[in-house]
């Protein structure tokens, strides 16, 4: 994954480059301030092969024996939609991590000095399609009030977002942790993370990529100042609770129906 990524870039145009365990760092623009966006390029099963299905706008994996297994949407459709994103905007920083599922392990020796001319980080990192990650193992990610949560959380909820929760570590943890600017952490479209039973829908999928485009363009080129707060005294929206990510019965009827003949081929996970 990281090696074609690193040449998808490059292919593109985008100035890139990869450190020694094989983090991205991808710039496209000349800006003296960017967004940043940011997602994962490992998941947690191991690397099988599998035939990609879709069917009822809904993107789910068979096994050689047919059984519907993991596709490694946590997190290939974030990296989806930064690649997108830096498709359609013409002023982006992203960056591409290792180890996320081993406890941030690519983040936490990232290259910090990438993020000296950004003005905010969004990751696509949080399952289903309603969820905003408010804080990230304890630290909290943004301001709970000002220009940046008054232009992001409107542009959210018009796309069908509804809560903000606490959330366990992922890669905007370290980056929050070592910069001063804001950052947020959405969902993505992807369902029943880490489970053979994992899957995409592509209607939400599209939701967050449209979503983002507005949040970045509505947010412009700017620095939103945060100094971030760990641990219990961050301060609180509301009685935030995780739910429940974990609904295995959606995909039921459909993975025990006659198996569509629309396969989209045979793909490895990384």
């Amino acid at each position: 994954m990281s090696n074609f990524l690193f040449d998808f870039c490059i292919r593109k145009g985008y100035e890139t480059t990869k450190d020694s365990i094989g983090n991205i760092y991808v710039t496209k623009g000349s800006k003296d301030i960017f967004p940043c966006v940011t997602a994962h390029m490992d998941t947690v099963f191991p690397r099988v092969p599998y035939s990609l299905e879709e069917y009822q706008d809904c993107l789910y994996g068979l096994d050689a024996k047919g059984n519907q297994c993991c596709i490694g949407a946590d997190d290939k459709v974030g990296v989806w939609i930064c690649l997108q994103l830096l498709e359609k905007l013409k002023d982006l920083k992203a960056v591409f991590f290792v180890g996320e599922e081993s406890f941030m392990y690519g983040s936490s020796r990232m290259n910090n000095s990438f993020f000296e001319n950004v003005g905010y980080c969004i990751a696509f990192d949080c399952p289903g399609d309603k969820i905003i990650g408010y804080t990230s193992n304890g630290v909290q990610l943004f301001d709970t009030q000002g220009e940046f949560i008054n232009i992001f959380w409107p542009i959210l909820v018009a796309h069908g977002y509804q809560k903000m929760q606490h959330h366990p570590y992922t890669d905007i943890q370290r980056i929050k942790e070592r910069n001063d600017f804001q950052c947020v952490n959405i969902g993505a479209g992807f369902y029943n993370l880490h489970s053979k039973d994992e899957f995409v829908k592509l209607n939400k999928m599209q939701n967050t990529l449209n979503a983002s485009i507005k949040i970045i363009t509505d947010l412009g080129n700017k620095h939103y100042k945060f100094h971030g707060i760990n641990g219990s005294s961050y301060n609180k929206i509301s009685n935030l609770q995780t739910e429940d990510f974990f609904d295995r019965n959606t995909l039921k009827n459909i993975v025990n129906q006659k198996k569509p003949n629309n396969s989209l081929g045979v793909f490895f996970k990384n």
